[in-house]
């Protein structure tokens, strides 16, 4: 069992094509940074790129769901065989509440390809995970979210994640 810092991600976000208040398509990029170790297993020591989209739709002034999709080109990892997929895909649907205009709370459902090309379901077959959390808008132009993750698919991703971020709105 391994303890640390895993691998950093930046991401950029576009809300492009909007249809009304609080509806519209969103587009993402990502790029994960190798600040954790794959000797102590907290990391890639590879840096992959990604892009996707998501589709948002505000029903009412309490609820939105939204689904998406995303690609990502994972680096060269140094390991005695190349087994790293070329392409890895992953999908979600959420469902959001608003508790009031400054809390949010909410569920998503998530699943991606295998990483790895092998037969052995942990490393090789898909995986979803359940996160449920909250998001705080202390101000105009800033929020907080934390969340955490469950895996439902067992002994296919971690356990459990916990994630605290930090977002500009505007």
């Amino acid at each position: 069992r391994q303890n640390g810092v895993g691998d950093m991600t930046l991401s950029a976000h576009y809300r492009g094509f909007v249809r009304g208040e609080g509806s519209g398509l969103h587009i993402n990029l990502a790029a994960k940074l190798p600040t954790g170790s794959l000797d102590s297993l907290t990391g890639s020591d590879a840096v992959d790129v990604g892009a996707g989209f998501r589709w948002q739709s505000q029903t009412d002034a309490r609820w939105r769901w939204s689904v998406g999709g995303n690609a990502i080109l994972p680096g060269a990892v140094d390991l005695p065989l190349d087994v790293t997929r070329s392409v890895i895909v992953s999908g979600q649907a959420s469902l959001v509440y608003a508790l009031s205009p400054t809390f949010e709370l909410g569920a998503r459902l998530q699943g991606h390809s295998g990483v790895y090309d092998s037969r052995l379901n942990n490393i090789g077959g898909e995986t979803f995970q359940l996160i449920t959390g909250g998001e705080w808008r202390f101000s105009r132009d800033w929020a907080l979210r934390i969340t955490v993750s469950e895996d439902i698919s067992v002994d296919r991703s971690p356990d459990v994640t916990f994630r605290i971020g930090l977002a500009r709105l505007r």
